[in-house]
């Protein structure tokens, strides 16, 4: 599945850019026409693979870590196809002419805060310890924001050349943001609070490990899936872990303190404290069409299986 996808986004990429030549737009305006639908159509992939429920990861029963390297290199695409564009166009036209069209000009900012957005996340690949992740999520918030000047951008294009290509390139961009905006803020909408019940820290020649308790009863969990826990005493924004059911009713989570924000959390007092907590989200490693087999066999390892 995750190849399927692969190969398909990789053929509209293609298509976009050879697709201005078919249609007589021949030279470098071809070209960077090409790059920018390329661009978008990226932009709509990076998009769809970062909703957590109903994207196409889960459609594709594509794993959430695997989905969002399949976003990040969709974003990556997207921001070396989209500066490209724009600097082709820089060249031919020059800045006077796009800073005289509000909608050519909005692709400027647009890429410019997507990379602002992604910057702390590369960084972090080339120097795990030197970035917080705090940091990072919260420098990825303009990613979006950045994603929607270029949609103004791109709709502005469909409004001045009204073509089959830039329709379909745009309406896919537009219900892309529009389905991560709605999921989004349904989630967000639905985030629990949860009382600490129990917070225990426990040491080993393993390391150090966290285990909590929440009083969550709306929260209904299947084996596998995972949440984000919001810990003000401890961060900034929410991390994600796998969760299981506790006690009835209870939320509970099992954490290696290794990082930053796990070792705050062992050395936090929680007890008694509220949390937030958000989902749950992932699916049953157990498929359906498993359900009927005779045996099935675990092979697991890590921290929080």
């Amino acid at each position: 599945a995750g190849l399927l996808a692969y190969a398909l986004v990789a053929f509209a990429l293609g298509l976009a850019v050879i697709a201005p030549t078919f249609a007589g737009i021949g030279g470098m305006a071809g070209i960077a026409l090409g790059l920018g639908l390329a661009a978008a159509i990226a932009g709509a992939a990076t998009m769809w693979f970062a909703f957590l429920k109903a994207g196409l990861s889960n459609f594709l029963f594509i794993p959430r870590e695997k989905a969002w390297a399949v976003h990040a290199l969709f974003g990556e695409a997207f921001l070396l196809l989209g500066s490209m564009h724009g600097f082709m166009l820089l060249n031919q036209r020059g800045l006077g002419p796009i800073l005289e069209q509000p909608g050519w000009f909005m692709g400027i900012p647009g890429v410019a805060l997507m990379w602002l957005g992604v910057s702390p996340t590369l960084m972090m690949r080339l120097t795990p310890k030197l970035l917080r992740y705090d940091m990072v999520k919260v420098f990825h918030f303009l990613a979006p924001a950045g994603y929607l000047f270029t949609l103004v951008h791109i709709v502005s294009q469909m409004a001045m050349h009204l073509t089959l290509r830039i329709a379909a390139v745009s309406l896919i961009s537009i219900l892309a943001l529009l389905g991560w905006m709605v999921i989004r803020a349904r989630e967000l909408s639905k985030l629990k609070t949860a009382k600490v019940l129990k917070h225990q820290v426990i040491s080993d020649a393993g390391g150090t490990f966290v285990t909590l308790e929440l009083d969550a009863p709306t929260v209904q969990l299947k084996g596998g899936q995972w949440m984000r826990l919001h810990v003000p005493a401890a961060g900034r924004v929410g991390h994600p872990f796998t969760a299981f059911a506790g006690r009835a009713g209870s939320t509970c989570f099992c954490i290696k303190a290794q990082g930053e924000f796990t070792k705050r959390l062992a050395n936090a007092e929680l007890l008694g404290k509220e949390v937030k907590l958000e989902g749950p989200y992932g699916s049953s490693p157990v498929l359906p069409a498993l359900r009927w087999s005779d045996a099935i066999i675990f092979v697991c390892g890590g921290v929080g299986v």
